[in-house]
């Protein structure tokens, strides 16, 4: 994106959204950053075994047929993922479709801030206000976030987010497709669609049975009943489940309650799919629900910029910052000019994410978050 604010230079080259656009002159494209920054967050899970920010998840658990009921009918698991926040499925109810317009926030000539209409909604949680690009329905590739979201008690909802996020994504998937003229409002959306975003506990648990409940046994066939979920660790991912109905109650805050199943269990279950939403929240930051912890997105970013298969051609700023995140401290070499090296820790050659200095920085800030093993200091 450019303007007629700042001098063109080497930096104001423009990222295209993939790198084989022609006009891209060999920078790596937005979808090449977003696969990177992917494998970074990838990367991470599997090293701490939570996400850095909040998403859903499913468990598919095998029950050992020796495994004890307890008294209650029910079990305890440990999940696959630390750090729980609820049981449930991922839900989005269309709420409207709204208005934009543009303001210049702080008074430099350039519109750099997106303001939706305001509107009336009995949604009192800003975490589960999520907006998409209008005619993608809620793919997550048209997600707009990070998001301002302001809701008042007279049920008023004000949403605000920077003006690049904006861009129209048929300019940015054209064959022939350019820097974007940031001073032109007919190259961004007019409009957005809004939608509630939350857990929906209905189908936090399924249990299947090789054989039917109660004795009604179904030859080669499994049956299959819903569960309830009590989180009783959420850091340790400890949870308990036992079979329940969803008893629909409007009048109840959630929508309803469970009501346990009296049925008692002529067999074990053989496998229960646990549905549940997870991940490291920070309190500081104001929709902990939805976006990343500070030093979280910085381990992010320059893991994700180490990652990243080709060099930054042009802007020298860019260049230099890719190349000093890049830099392999394992790596010692001479030449007739220098000659480099760097002694390190043994323990830091364990570093699950490489000997890069980005991949080093990240194992550091992510160390302290570890839970529920054995954490390697380094």
């Amino acid at each position: 994106m450019h303007n007629d604010l700042q001098r063109d230079s080497s930096c104001s080259d423009p990222v295209l959204e993939y790198t084989w656009q022609y006009r891209g002159g060999g920078r790596p494209g937005r979808q090449e950053f977003a696969n990177a920054i992917q494998q970074a967050e990838d990367m991470i899970y599997r090293s701490v075994k939570f996400s850095a920010a909040p998403r859903w998840f499913t468990d598919e658990v095998n029950i050992s047929q020796t495994k004890r009921i307890n008294s209650w009918g029910g079990f305890g698991f440990r999940t696959n993922s630390f750090h729980l926040i609820e049981p449930g499925v991922e839900r989005l109810d269309y709420l409207l479709n709204a208005p934009l317009t543009y303001e210049d926030a702080d008074g430099d000539g350039y519109k750099d801030t997106c303001i939706v209409g305001s509107f009336i909604t009995t949604v009192t949680d800003p975490n589960q206000i999520a907006v998409f690009m209008p005619g993608y329905g809620t793919d997550p590739a048209y997600e707009i976030r990070p998001l301002r979201v302001k809701l008042a008690l007279d049920g008023v909802c004000e949403i605000a987010f920077p003006r690049h996020l904006a861009v129209r994504p048929d300019l940015q998937e054209r064959l022939d497709a350019a820097g974007i003229d940031g001073m032109d409002d007919a190259n961004f959306l007019l409009e957005v669609d809004i939608y509630r975003r939350y857990s929906d506990p209905r189908s936090a648990v399924e249990i299947e049975w090789a054989c039917g409940r109660c004795g009604d046994c179904t030859v080669c066939q499994t049956s299959t009943a819903t569960g309830c979920m009590l989180i009783q660790n959420p850091r340790n991912g400890l949870v308990y489940v036992q079979p329940a109905r969803w008893q629909s109650d409007e009048y109840l805050s959630n929508g309803g309650q469970w009501v346990p199943e009296n049925c008692l269990w002529v067999t074990s279950p053989v496998r229960i799919k646990l549905n549940y939403r997870a991940g490291f929240t920070d309190s500081r930051v104001a929709r902990k629900l939805c976006d990343m912890a500070p030093e979280l997105e910085r381990a992010v970013a320059f893991l994700a910029l180490s990652y990243l298969d080709r060099d930054w051609l042009t802007c020298e700023q860019i260049r230099n910052l890719q190349a000093h995140w890049r830099f392999d401290l394992a790596k010692s070499e001479s030449t007739a000019a220098q000659s480099s090296s760097f002694t390190m820790d043994e323990g830091l050659f364990r570093c699950p994410f490489g000997t890069t200095r980005a991949a080093l920085y990240a194992w550091r800030v992510i160390q302290p978050l570890m839970v529920g093993e054995a954490v390697l200091n380094i």
